[in-house]
């Protein structure tokens, strides 16, 4: 999926489930120099909305921040 994505329209990856595909995942984001957190054991998607968040992929964290 994540290669169906423009690369334009994609700033970072947070998914809230690892799969068997999620190292493929990481690895082609990362050579697309984006940020990738996996494995996320909740995801406030409602928070999100109108939100930033920082996504940190070494850490393998996210934040939202409120504007």
């Amino acid at each position: 999926m994540l290669a169906e994505v423009p690369r334009e329209q994609l700033i970072a990856v947070v998914s809230l489930r690892g799969s068997v595909n999620q190292p493929h995942a990481a690895i082609m984001a990362r050579a697309l120099g984006i940020p990738a957190v996996m494995g996320v054991s909740e995801l406030p998607l409602l928070h999100w909305h109108e939100q930033r968040v920082i996504v940190d992929g070494y850490q393998g964290q996210y934040l939202i921040v409120s504007v």
